[in-house]
């Protein structure tokens, strides 16, 4: 009986070495091969360097990193590089991937990813690289069996992201430096709560040569009630600051599919004047801490249905300002009496159907007012544009 357990005790030991050992033996070919059918799959070309496994140290954890991940455009995206990510690891629960039931991955890290996404004029995007096999995959009939296996994870995120994104279709650009995110949560259950924190330390949008964001510092933190059988969030608990202007949002989004349903509301959660005048890119980008100000804003929002590649949502902003003023403290004189009314609303996601209706747009500049107002409907059929502006610098 001893020789029997010994003879085992060593046979058991040689197999987990050879566990161990096998990947790195044959590492060379691993990665080649991992290279060749992953560019057979893809139009793009697909490259990485080192990776590194681990066991021994994290028991009963796996380790696995992966270094210079780089998927590259052809063709149109010729030199354009879709994804180039410095290092992504994760860390799996051993024993999950031995049972089968449930492969519990307890973190993803990614570091340093460089995200470029392009909308050609002709409507092709760089990011749809998978190629068509030409097979007819039918559509299988889910059944009890099937929700056995389970896909369990803990905590994602991300360090130092970069993402670039420009849409020809509508003279869309935005860009985020600095992007930092983490979300984690037990993901394997199919109602849970996930936490999530997000910076970004410079965000740039700009349409149609307009500059509607520069420069521009967020921080998001957000507590969601997920419904991971369905794909719904429900917002908890959350705070969304766009430089100074802080807001909260309640309601919820659901993805069953490729459209994201939706029914929020969003509000400020500060009401100084202060807040949302940081969003005007001139004025927070040049010393805005010494820029004096006064006046109160109430700001609300909302938008609910669906949003798809031919959807939108029905929405609706509301913005007023009341008796407001600022002045830079190297200028003698100050803008006083700021006062705003504005409209904008949407009844139904038909882009044609929405309401501009600016009432009141009043400033005192070195005592000269000024007056605006604007209207303006069917926007995209036959726009409908009533305005008026009375300035007296006498």
């Amino acid at each position: 009986m001893k020789k029997f357990l010994k003879i085992f005790g060593y046979t058991l030991l040689v197999l987990i070495l050879l566990i161990i050992a096998l990947p790195f033996m044959f590492k060379g070919k691993i990665v080649e091969m991992v290279k060749e059918e992953t560019n057979a799959m893809l139009n793009a070309k697909v490259d990485f360097g080192e990776f590194d496994m681990g066991l021994i140290s994290t028991f009963p954890n796996f380790n696995f990193e992966i270094e210079n991940v780089k998927v590259e455009g052809v063709d149109k995206f010729e030199g354009v590089m879709l994804a180039d990510i410095k290092n992504l690891s994760l860390k799996v629960d051993l024993m999950s991937v031995i049972s089968g039931d449930e492969i519990n991955i307890k973190s993803i890290h990614i570091t340093e990813p460089r995200i470029t996404a392009m909308v050609l004029a002709d409507t092709t995007a760089n990011w749809d690289i998978v190629k068509e096999t030409g097979e007819v995959v039918e559509e299988e009939v889910a059944e009890e069996s099937a929700s056995a296996f389970k896909l369990g994870l803990k905590d994602v995120t991300i360090t130092n992201g970069y993402v670039l994104y420009k849409d020809e279709t509508m003279d869309l650009f935005t860009e985020i430096k600095g992007l930092n995110f983490n979300m984690n949560g037990d993901m394997t259950a199919d109602v849970t709560n996930l936490n999530t924190h997000t910076t970004i330390d410079e965000f740039n949008l700009g349409m149609e040569g307009i500059d509607y964001m520069k420069k521009a510092i967020i921080v998001a933190d957000a507590d969601l009630e997920a419904d991971l059988l369905n794909s719904k969030y429900t917002f908890k608990e959350n705070e969304f600051k766009i430089n100074e202007l802080i807001l909260g949002m309640d309601g919820w989004l659901a993805m069953p599919a490729d459209d994201i349903d939706m029914e929020l509301t969003f509000g400020a959660k500060k009401t100084a004047f202060k807040n949302i005048l940081s969003l005007v890119p001139a004025v927070y980008m040049t010393d805005f801490a010494s820029v004096k100000t006064d006046g109160k804003l109430a700001l609300d929002g909302h938008a609910k249905g669906t949003y798809s590649e031919t959807k939108m949502p029905a929405f609706g902003l509301n913005l007023v300002v009341e008796k407001a003023m600022f002045k830079y403290p190297d200028l003698p004189k100050s803008v006083n009496n700021i006062n705003i009314d504005l409209h904008v609303t949407n009844p139904d996601g038909d882009l044609d159907h929405t309401i501009v209706d600016l009432k009141t747009f009043h400033m005192e500049m070195a005592g000269n007012p000024i007056d605006a107002n604007l209207y303006v409907k069917t926007p995209i059929s036959d726009a409908y544009i009533k305005a008026g502006l009375k300035a007296d610098f006498s």
